[in-house]
Order: structure tokens, then C-alpha cells, then sequence
């Protein structure tokens, strides 16, 4: 045995010591061995998923999020206290095909203070969900923002909720004038080359424009071994339907 064997040992041992110790006081904890690459693996889909669950239960982002998204503090500091009078039964919560949800709607800085051009728009969206995910991690809560800054998180709290569907309700329900909406969502995409990346998909609207434009960005989530890194690849790969004439279709 070499001494960086032996070195390893002891501090296997003194880990071993000192999780033993820290269980002993929190009663209904249990750990997982990872014996492997593939229990690694495992680990982590579990992680995604109890957080995904912690997600689809939390009726709003926290005062910290929000605050680490780039919100001024005192906006963060009125979710909780207003959102009986932000989310209100006739325009907060709604019901559809794809499950019911409820709408948190925050106002956020626009940058210089003034509304924002459809181009503009698109790089704040990509920006607060490169923002979101980065502080607080994936998956991405789903959101509608508008060129004042107004935004829409959606939560859903039944069934499988479909952004793009929310969206075309929640639209015709707000009475703030606006000439441009994108609704961020997160979902997996396949690049030029062949390979599958996460991303940020930003779908943003003009009104009186035909189609609406699809942006993506890249990124690689938080891992058991890796932070998160917004990657390169920022572009328009499509266009999409226009959700101002998906939102006046369903009224």
C-alpha cells in the first residue's frame, strides 16, 4: 500500500466518523452509497425530479429568487404579500386541456427605464431565464414577459400544463397594453451538429406580425459534478405562431 493509499483511508474512515455523527441528530435521514458511475447517474435523475415536483408545487418564485433573478427588492418583496390581489380568480387561475394552473404576475426593471423593442425583448427573456437557471437551478419555471416588463410565472397545480396554452389564455385576460410578448420555456433541442443540449427556448410575438420568432439558448444544467454554464449557442432557429392571433383565437 502507498501512502497516498493509506492517506485515502484514513480520510474514508474520518468521513465515515463524521457522517455517522451528523445522522445520529437528524432522525429519518439515510444516505445513498454511489458505488458507481451508473448509481451517479440515478442520484441525479432523482435530485431533477424531486425538484421538479418542488416546482410544480410552489405557487411563486421566493423573495431570494427573484431578487437573485435581477428584480428590484422591494418588486420581490411584494409577491408574497400581494399575490391575493396580483392573481385574481378571473385573470390569476385558469382551467384548459392540459390541466389547471395559476398565474403569478411580477413587475420587472426594464432596462433604461423605457419599453423595449422586439429585439430587445428577446435577449431580456433569454437573459432572466440564463438568470433563473443560474441562481436556483433547473427546470426553468415557464413565464410570459412583455416589452413593459410586465411578467407571467406560470405554476401549474394539475395535470400537465402546456406553456403555450396558459399563455393564450392569460393573454386576453390582461388588460396592460403591449406590442410584443415572449413565452421562455425550457426543453431539450438538438443542434446542428447531432447533439442533444438543454436550452432555453424564447417564443416572441410582435403584434400585427404574422409569425412570431423562436430563439434558443444553450446551456448545461447544475450536476453533481458540474455548475451551470449558459454555452455559446444563442440563435433564431424558427419561427412560431404569432400569440397575440393564438390569444384573440381563443377568446
Amino acid at each position: 500500500m502507498t501512502a497516498g493509499d493509506d492517506s485515502l483511508r484514513v480520510m474514508n474512515i474520518v468521513h465515515m466518523d463524521q457522517l455517522a455523527s451528523s445522522l445520529r441528530t437528524r432522525t429519518g435521514v439515510t444516505i445513498t452509497p454511489l458505488a458507481s458511475l451508473q448509481d451517479v447517474f440515478v442520484s441525479e435523475n432523482r435530485c431533477q425530479s424531486l425538484t421538479a415536483a418542488f416546482r410544480r408545487q410552489q405557487q411563486a418564485p421566493s423573495i431570494s429568487e427573484l431578487i437573485r433573478l435581477g428584480f428590484e427588492p422591494h418588486f420581490a418583496r411584494l409577491v408574497p404579500a400581494e399575490l391575493p390581489r396580483m392573481v385574481s380568480p378571473a385573470t390569476g387561475n385558469g382551467h384548459s386541456t392540459s390541466g389547471e394552473w395559476s398565474v403569478t404576475t411580477v413587475e420587472t426593471t426594464v432596462p433604461n427605464g423605457a419599453v423595449m423593442s422586439f429585439h430587445a425583448l428577446v435577449q431580456y427573456a433569454l437573459d432572466q431565464g440564463v438568470m433563473q437557471l443560474g441562481a436556483v437551478g433547473s427546470p426553468l419555471n415557464p413565464f410570459l414577459v412583455y416589452d413593459t416588463g410586465r411578467a407571467h410565472f406560470f405554476v401549474c397545480l394539475e395535470g400537465d400544463g402546456d406553456p403555450m396554452d396558459i399563455a393564450r389564455h392569460t393573454l386576453p385576460a390582461d388588460s396592460v397594453p403591449s406590442d410584443a410578448c415572449a413565452l421562455v420555456i425550457d426543453t431539450p433541442i438538438t443542434l446542428t451538429d447531432g447533439k442533444k443540449t438543454d436550452a432555453i427556448i424564447v417564443m416572441a410575438s410582435g403584434r400585427g406580425m404574422p409569425e412570431g420568432e423562436t430563439w434558443a439558448q444553450a446551456y448545461r444544467p447544475k450536476g453533481l459534478f458540474q455548475s451551470f454554464e449558459a454555452l455559446p449557442f444563442r440563435q433564431n432557429v424558427a419561427t412560431s405562431l404569432s400569440l397575440f392571433d393564438a390569444a384573440d383565437a381563443n377568446v
